[in-house]
């Protein structure tokens, strides 16, 4: 079992210890416009967020891409504003899922026109989780971010690469939420054994783009 970091922020390390390995991530400031021409963003975006959002996504296939490499198994991705409870990853491993499942994320709605009216349903979607694997459901919900996930193998993390467009990309979230539509991404563990440190939580990109986000869940969903 392996536990990395996309650490975008290097001030954000000490909270780490031993059980979790840093895996420095592509810092926004580096990212070329050769990188951005490959993406697709909404028209009113601005360059530091185009940056963000590349660097971001970057980050994250080139540790899927290690997986690939090292034909690695059970490996555990979250971002570095969040930390794991452990007790209930070992709950995890106990039976863990053959597939891709996110740890950690955000339920909305699945159109974005909806998500200022979505709570309502958001609650009621709650009260019907299980404790262990669910099922996202994306005609009803969508699971966002990639606050944690996880990959069991390289087989599976080479169908999620794969997957992912190489034209016109969009945000590694939007990316994995096109995979839930298309049925290749389908889990997610409740309650999420990632949970958010708020402060450094908002000084992310989400947020930035987002001012007036709340996060009204340390532990998402």
């Amino acid at each position: 079992m392996r536990v990395f970091v996309v650490n975008a922020y290097p001030s954000r390390t000490p909270k780490y210890d031993d059980r979790y390995e840093c895996k420095k991530g592509i810092l926004w400031e580096n990212v070329e416009e050769k990188e951005l021409s490959k993406r697709h963003f909404f028209w009113s975006a601005k360059l530091k967020y185009r940056q963000m959002v590349t660097a971001c996504s970057l980050s994250h296939q080139a540790l899927i891409q290690l997986i690939i490499d090292e034909d690695l198994k059970d490996v555990f991705i979250i971002e570095d504003d969040l930390v794991i409870d452990f007790d209930d990853l070992n709950k995890f491993m106990e039976n863990p899922p053959d597939t891709f499942c996110y740890i950690g994320g955000h339920i909305h709605a699945p159109l974005m026109k909806n998500f200022n009216t979505f709570a309502p349903i958001k609650l009621e979607i709650r009260e019907t989780l299980v404790q262990g694997i669910n099922k996202i459901k994306p005609d009803l919900f969508r699971l966002g971010s990639t606050s944690g996930y996880y990959i069991p193998n390289a087989k599976i993390a080479l169908l999620i690469l794969s997957s992912i467009r190489k034209e016109k990309q969009r945000a590694i979230d939007t990316e994995f939420i096109r995979l839930q539509k298309k049925g290749i991404i389908t889990d997610f563990y409740y309650p999420a054994l990632a949970t958010v440190v708020m402060e450094e939580a908002k000084t992310g990109f989400t947020v930035i783009r987002y001012p007036n986000i709340i996060i009204d869940n340390q532990r998402l969903y």
